[in-house]
């Protein structure tokens, strides 16, 4: 259940000893079981720059936001964001590069966003960032967000997730594929992807991490606990919105372009930890829509080459520890653990292609000691 997370003061340390303000109500399980690390993640949310809005933005949900457009430059290291973005207001989310083009060397690290109302940090029209070493918490909406599937070569790393909902109290509506009969009657009902109260169809299906574009680095970050999904490569055919109908968009193809890197991930306590399937339409509605990376995006005539997912661990998701669809997926070193589903992959182009997934040296395990 990701509202199990809970949140503490530190009120003394003593040599290995940390005392807390109260006692924990939940169990949180703190051990390495059947070769499977489930201990659970602790993410400091402090930090001594503060931005956030006042006090009364928690009814209002209008918080702050900060935005770097063309030709500025943002490096953000250690500031903590509290109380920011706005509900349903596009464009206003607690950090956002818009329309930067390629932005080597800037940055966000070492920070922590939490309790904002809009989104964590948005990557739009922006290339080779750095998202390093961030703590989140309690956001609504997508958190990590990749807005148009146009952006490319940024590097999300060692950023830890914690409780993305879809609405500020409310449940969510979403489209599931999970077996027939759960999700209380909600399987494949797409009525969520209409609702008023959500700023993009998708959001009645939170991700931590939506990832647009595969062609960006994802490494040894942490899903912990969505309302919805984990990660979820939701590749459109071309890019939508700002760059819908340009001839950038016209030339870029996320369906057909091989994962830079996705390694040493960890997704648990969410409905389903990682997708790879239902990329949107340029309404923003999503359906079916698999994956298979050319040599050549742009051609699709040119040679089919491998995409590799290494190195990642699902455990403790109420549905699906994996579902993807497409061709040449080769999983390496997956650790799938306490799932009500371990692994599911679906063909992109049944019988055309070398094969259309592989999964090597991995470890699943149907039930381990973490029963709490």
């Amino acid at each position: 259940d990701p509202h199990q997370a809970e949140r503490r003061t530190v009120a003394a340390i003593r040599g290995n000893t940390i005392t807390l303000d109260k006692k924990l109500d939940y169990m949180h399980f703190g051990k390495i079981t059947f070769d499977v690390d489930e201990r659970g993640e602790v993410g400091m949310l402090s930090r001594n720059i503060v931005i956030q809005a006042s006090p009364d933005a928690d009814q209002t949900l209008f918080g702050g936001h900060i935005m770097a457009m063309l030709g500025s430059k943002m490096f953000v290291d250690g500031v903590e964001l509290n109380r920011m973005g706005q509900n349903m207001h596009l464009a206003r989310y607690p950090i956002h590069w818009h329309l930067i083009g390629d932005a080597q060397g800037q940055y966000i690290k070492n920070s922590a966003v939490h309790d904002t109302y809009s989104r964590c940090v948005t990557v739009h029209g922006t290339n080779y960032l750095d998202v390093e070493n961030n703590v989140t918490y309690n956001n609504i909406g997508h958190c990590f967000f990749l807005e148009d599937a146009v952006e490319h070569g940024n590097q999300f790393v060692h950023n830890l997730g914690i409780l993305t909902k879809c609405h500020p109290d409310a449940p969510c509506v979403p489209t599931n594929l999970g077996p027939f009969g759960s999700g209380g009657g909600q399987n494949f009902n797409t009525a969520g992807q209409n609702a008023k109260d959500i700023l993009i169809p998708s959001d009645n299906t939170a991700s931590t991490f939506w990832i647009t574009n595969p062609d960006n680095i994802y490494r040894d970050n942490v899903a912990a606990g969505s309302e919805a999904t984990g990660f979820w490569f939701a590749l459109p055919e071309h890019p939508t919105g700002k760059f819908e109908g340009t001839e950038i968009s016209a030339k870029t193809w996320p369906r057909r372009t091989r994962v830079r890197e996705f390694k040493g991930n960890t997704a648990h306590s969410n409905f389903d930890s990682f997708l790879f399937d239902r990329g949107p339409r340029p309404d923003g509605h999503f359906a079916t829509g698999g994956h298979i990376s050319l040599s050549n995006p742009a051609d699709a005539s040119s040679p089919q080459v491998e995409s590799v997912i290494e190195d990642f661990t699902g455990y403790k998701n109420r549905n699906g520890g994996m579902w993807t669809r497409g061709e040449m997926h080769t999983y390496k070193n997956l650790k799938l653990a306490d799932n009500a589903i371990g692994y599911t992959h679906a063909s992109g182009n049944f019988g055309q292609s070398a094969f259309t997934s592989r999964v090597v040296d991995s470890l699943f395990v149907g039930e381990t000691e973490n029963i709490g």
